[in-house]
């Protein structure tokens, strides 16, 4: 694959994070009507919450990584409330654009160097970084996905095929 190539096949799959991040954070706040009800012992629903808040503060962390910080790395498990759920996504977003941007005339090839949570240095690919990033934020959301199917409420579909079907070849 050539760069341009590599390139947009980061940037697809950075805009489909965001695009599932958007829909996750929707129902979750739609459901919770703005205010997180916590339903008792066993309620799926904080759970679900605290793991799309963990997704965004993690891809904060990487953000500030990829630009030699190092990031909130305090608050990757920190609950948010659902009326700042939809800002960070967008604010998430934004920062994966802006550094698309930048990544046009830079490249995917430079080395990330960086410290893990536990202290740990470590040298990557930007280009694994960012499939990273995309691959953590899938992972989390089947789970949300899960626990909004515990709580009875129908979940999003968030796969990246129904991505590519129906919003990229809807702007094709």
């Amino acid at each position: 694959m050539t760069n341009a190539g590599l390139l947009e096949d980061v940037a697809r799959r950075l805009r489909y994070n965001a695009w599932a991040n958007r829909l996750v954070a929707d129902a979750l706040v739609r459901h919770a009507g703005g205010v997180l009800r916590v339903g008792g012992v066993g309620d799926p629903l904080p759970r679900a919450y605290l793991l799309l808040a963990h997704v965004l503060c993690a891809e904060e962390v990487w953000h500030a990584r990829i630009h030699g910080g190092t990031g909130p790395v305090q608050a990757l498990w920190t609950a948010v409330p659902p009326e700042k759920l939809s800002p960070m996504v967008e604010a998430r977003a934004l920062a994966w654009e802006e550094l698309l941007g930048v990544l046009a005339h830079e490249g995917l090839e430079r080395i990330v160097d960086y410290v893990n949570t536990k202290g740990d240095p470590y040298r990557q690919p930007l280009v694994d970084v960012l499939g990273h990033v995309v691959n953590h934020g899938t992972h989390h959301r089947g789970e949300i996905v899960a626990r909004l199917r515990q709580a009875r409420v129908d979940p999003p579909i968030t796969d990246f095929v129904h991505y590519t079907r129906t919003v990229l070849q809807r702007s094709q």
